[in-house]
């Protein structure tokens, strides 16, 4: 009995060890980690078609994508006076930061897991070891 409960100490501290630092690293990502660089990369910028389920764009209550396809939309062009503008000419760039703080999360589920199975197996083979 002794010897199972030596494994299970081993086995716990060895998972527990593993998944805290695990779980440990996915909330300091959480806490420290910096919004600000998960935007679309400028050359990759994205039509409005493209972004129609993260976002719209209105002005005085109508879709900016509808104004482009009609072509209300005007753009000062200095000198050479006014040009059209079309759904094509509009692109936007995405912040991710939320679907990675997702994935950090799901990471960190799976390792929170991970360290309290360690813990249970701590505790099993602690208490296998002092049992009489």
């Amino acid at each position: 009995m002794k010897e199972i409960a030596k494994g299970f100490i081993g086995a716990g501290i060895i998972c527990s060890c593993i998944f805290v630092s695990l779980l440990s690293s996915a909330f300091l990502s959480l806490r420290e980690g910096s919004g600000n660089i998960w935007w679309t990369h400028k050359g990759m910028m994205l039509s409005l078609g493209e972004v129609k389920n993260d976002f719209e764009i209105y002005i005085k209550g109508t879709p900016l994508s509808k104004l482009a396809e009609k072509e209300m939309l005007f753009l000062e062009a200095g000198a050479e006076g006014k040009c059209k503008v079309v759904p094509t000419d509009i692109k936007a760039r995405v912040n991710n930061w939320d679907k990675r703080r997702i994935s950090i999360l799901k990471s960190a589920v799976f390792a929170a897991f991970g360290a309290g199975a360690g813990l249970v197996l701590l505790a099993a083979g602690l208490f296998l070891k002092f049992k009489k």
